[in-house]
């Protein structure tokens, strides 16, 4: 018997991004010709989750170390999101990642908070945030889109799935995906990187 998988998410942000813009598409182009399904990663689902949330700036919140940290820096800002600050628990290892209680996750996102953020990010599949992300876009005013948040908004609504559901965020309260393709917007994102130096 077949499970008759309708998509298949490759869920690391940080193995997505760290080889830089455009990484996330080879997994996925690799993944789809292997699995002959649609495929995304959680890299790809942040970026048209920051896409229909309008994030230009954003702070950010991760548990990597700053070698990472510049990998994550260098990828948003390819596709078009400049980093106005960076928060980071610092842990090389990633079993550690997991220990990161939601209430210390945040405070990090408290910490990184900056009003000159459209938008903050907490990245990785690890980290816990889908349990704040409601109430810090309460609290701070600005969306918020974690990696696991993003990655199941994306997959469900590539399989036609477009309800809205609160408490985990505005971005489950969208009912579409932006009108322009993710590769359109990429493209457009990119060409407007090259202001931000």
């Amino acid at each position: 018997m077949h499970a008759r998988v309708k998509v298949m998410v490759y869920a690391c942000t940080s193995g997505s991004f760290i080889e830089g813009a455009g990484h996330d598409i080879e997994i996925i182009h690799r993944i789809e010709k292997l699995a002959g399904v649609p495929a995304l990663t959680t890299t790809t689902a942040c970026l048209e989750a920051m896409q229909v949330l309008g994030f230009r700036r954003m702070a950010v919140v991760t548990p990597y170390p700053d070698v990472v940290n510049e990998r994550l820096r260098a990828f948003f800002e390819g596709n078009g999101i400049e980093v106005v600050s960076l928060e980071t628990f610092d842990q090389p290892s990633v079993w550690a990642h997991a220990d990161n209680s939601p209430e210390s996750i945040y405070q990090m996102a408290r910490q990184a908070y900056t009003d000159k953020a459209d938008g903050l990010f907490i990245s990785c599949t690890q980290l816990r945030a889908i349990d704040v992300a409601d109430q810090l876009e309460q609290d701070l005013g600005i969306p918020v889109v974690t990696a696991n948040q993003a990655s199941f908004w994306a997959a469900l609504r590539r399989i036609g799935l477009k309800d809205r559901v609160k408490g985990f965020g505005r971005l489950f309260e969208i009912e579409e995906l932006p009108n322009a393709s993710s590769a359109q917007w990429r493209k457009s994102a990119k060409a407007s990187a090259g202001a931000l130096g």
